[in-house]
């Protein structure tokens, strides 16, 4: 494929551009064409990951990872070469303030910290021991729904139909994901307002330096590339 099909082909591809970088969605054979992971493993594979494989950085990105496609529908069902995969091309090699990361918190237990809630990860047994929700609070429970349930700040069910606000401090919402429960529990407004700050910050600044180094990217690229010295040689 020569270079203007090739530029073709990344604009027909890419499902979304934002300042941290572009989405590319295709099938292997597609993306591997446009310079994404050829000859490497995609999700799905043999010895691949399940979710998501790290790919050779190409076209001048800093991070480019590969996952199956959601918005397509389930991709399981699918013959392997049918499947949609996304490419996130990152500007930035470290990509964390894009993807917030959870953290340790207790055996069993992660924690991600959010503007508004704590999101405590794990089994049901590990929740429990943790002291984060009692037994009776499980998915599945007397009362509670079969996937989803919120309390109030005494551990009562809370009927969200009925009252719509939820988000109070001491409020927990729990629930299930496969064999996994989280639970969403709303922090006080003090600590609402100062995270908001600190995310604010945060985020104002990795969006700068993504900016940045889009447009050191472009600069690179649109630079002109020094030809060699010509050599003249006269034959008698």
């Amino acid at each position: 494929m020569n270079a203007s099909h090739q530029a073709n082909d990344l604009i027909r591809l890419r499902t979304m551009s934002s300042f941290w970088g572009d989405i590319f969605s295709g099938t292997k054979a597609q993306l591997n064409e446009i310079g994404f992971g050829a000859g490497c493993l995609f999700p799905g594979e043999p010895l691949a990951a399940k979710r998501t494989c790290r790919l050779p950085l190409a076209h001048g990105y800093a991070r480019v990872e590969v996952r199956l496609g959601w918005m397509e529908g389930p991709q399981s069902e699918k013959p392997f070469e049918a499947r949609i995969f996304s490419v996130d091309a990152s500007h930035l090699a470290d990509d964390s303030e894009r993807k917030r990361r959870s953290v340790p918190f207790a055996p069993g237990v992660t924690v991600t910290e959010n503007r508004l809630t704590d999101t405590y990860t794990g089994t049901a047994q590990a929740l429990i021991l943790a002291g984060l929700i009692e037994e009776r609070q499980l998915p599945g429970m007397p009362g509670c729904g079969r996937c989803t349930t919120t309390f109030d700040a005494c551990g009562n069910i809370f009927e969200r139909k009925s009252h719509p606000d939820w988000r109070q401090e001491g409020f927990k919402t729990v629930r299930k994901y496969g064999k996994k429960i989280t639970v969403h529990c709303v922090v006080s407004i003090a600590i609402h307002e100062l995270r908001k700050k600190q995310f604010d910050q945060k985020q104002s600044a990795y969006e700068l330096a993504c900016m940045e180094a889009k447009h050191a990217k472009q600069v690179q690229q649109n630079t002109p590339r020094p030809r060699p010295n010509l050599r003249l040689v006269w034959s008698v």
